[in-house]
C-alpha cells in the first residue's frame, strides 16, 4: 500500500493522504476533514461490526482523497501492485456523514478533537 501511496504522491494524483493505523478510518476521516476544514460523505455501507470497521487498526492501510478524474489512474497503479482499493465516500459539506447512521457537523468534531481532554476532565 504505502508503495502505491508514494506512486500516486508522484504522479500528482492525491490531495491528502493519511494512514489509518491510529484510530481506525473514522478517526483518519476525522482528522483529515476537521484539519482541511472540509466535511466527508461516506456512502459505503457500515458492516455489521461497525465498531470494528469503523475503529479497526489494521495496519497497511492509507486513506487517500483525490480528484475524480484521477480515479482510474490510481485505480491501475494499484491493481499493477495487487493492491485492493475501495472507494467509500467523497469530501463535501461542513459535516461527517456516516451513511445515515451518524452525521456530525465539523464544528462539534473539531471541538471535541481540540479540547476533547479538557471537556471530560472539567467539572
Amino acid at each position: 500500500a504505502q508503495e502505491v501511496c508514494r506512486k500516486a504522491i508522484k504522479a500528482g494524483l492525491v490531495t491528502s493522504a493519511h494512514d489509518v493505523s491510529d484510530g481506525g478510518i473514522a478517526v483518519a476521516i476525522a482528522e483529515c476533514s476537521i484539519i482541511g476544514g472540509i466535511g466527508a460523505v461516506i456512502t459505503k455501507a457500515l458492516p455489521k461490526r461497525w465498531d470494528a470497521g469503523m475503529f479497526g487498526e489494521s495496519q497497511s492501510r492509507i486513506l487517500l482523497s483525490l480528484d475524480n478524474k484521477n480515479i482510474d489512474q490510481l485505480e491501475s497503479i494499484a491493481l499493477s501492485h495487487n493492491v485492493p482499493m475501495t472507494i467509500i465516500g467523497f469530501v463535501k459539506g461542513d459535516s461527517l456523514e456516516f451513511g445515515d447512521s451518524l452525521s456530525i457537523p465539523l464544528t462539534v468534531a473539531s471541538e471535541a478533537w481540540q479540547n476533547g481532554f479538557n471537556l471530560a476532565t472539567s467539572e
